[in-house]
């Protein structure tokens, strides 16, 4: 009879223990999927935000390549006859230099798994390393588009305006209807100017500087994308 009833216990102790290990089995199975689905949304939501990243970097470039070409052309014309460079509209080229745009990516969803903690519940090992190699990239262009925009607003700007008449300048934009200067006709009297040359030949710099980090932020983009097909 002991026999029995020992034998009883531990069939029973033995249900017991193989009931815990299958609840437990399959509480680990429900996280499981359920970090899956996570990682799933996630994914989502990170290409449709790299999506998003790539056509305003493609818009930010038409405009920084508008200023870039405009400012290039309008120091070719610099310390010639101001007969020959009439032929050429110089307010109006003026007008599209005087640019620095700025990148403006969304990183709402990266934000949110970087500081959640959900960076972990990404199982691509390649992802995360692309995604903090796009930080690391924005990082620096942020810097030096903050260069551009600082010696624009800061420098260029205040100096221009002591050489030139802005009204003329701004009659090509949301301000045509305040028309042009009565103290000055035209700007190309600024060509023969050296510190005017100076000024849009930094300025021109700087967009360079800008634009030639472009191709690389492309590159990341393109390759975080690929990752999330």
């Amino acid at each position: 009879m002991k026999k029995i009833y020992w034998l009883n216990h531990i069939v029973e102790f033995v249900f017991i223990v193989l009931g815990i290990l299958v609840a437990l089995g399959i509480n680990n199975w429900n996280e499981t999927r359920q970090e899956r689905i996570r990682e799933f949304v996630i994914l989502q939501n990170l290409k449709e935000e790299f999506v998003f990243n790539k056509e305003e970097l493609k818009r930010t470039e038409e405009v920084l390549l508008d200023a870039r070409q405009a400012t290039e052309f309008i120091l070719q014309l610099f310390g010639n006859n101001i007969d020959e460079a009439s032929g050429y509209n110089i307010d109006s080229l003026i007008y599209f230099t005087m640019y620095a745009p700025t990148f403006n990516p969304s990183h709402n969803v990266l934000n949110d798994i970087t500081y959640s903690g959900n960076m972990n519940v990404i199982t691509d090992t390649k992802l995360k390393q692309l995604l903090l190699e796009w930080a690391s990239k924005m990082e620096d262009f942020d810097e030096q588009e903050n260069n551009m925009y600082y010696y624009l607003n800061r420098h260029a700007i205040p100096k221009l305006e002591k050489l030139m008449s802005f009204r003329n300048i701004e009659k090509y934009g949301p301000m045509s209807h305040v028309g042009s200067s009565k103290l000055i006709e035209n700007n190309y009297q600024m060509l023969d100017n050296l510190e005017a040359e100076n000024i849009f030949d930094n300025h021109l710099y700087e967009l360079t500087n800008v634009h030639n980090l472009y191709p690389s932020l492309y590159d990341c983009i393109d390759k975080i994308l690929k990752q999330l097909e």
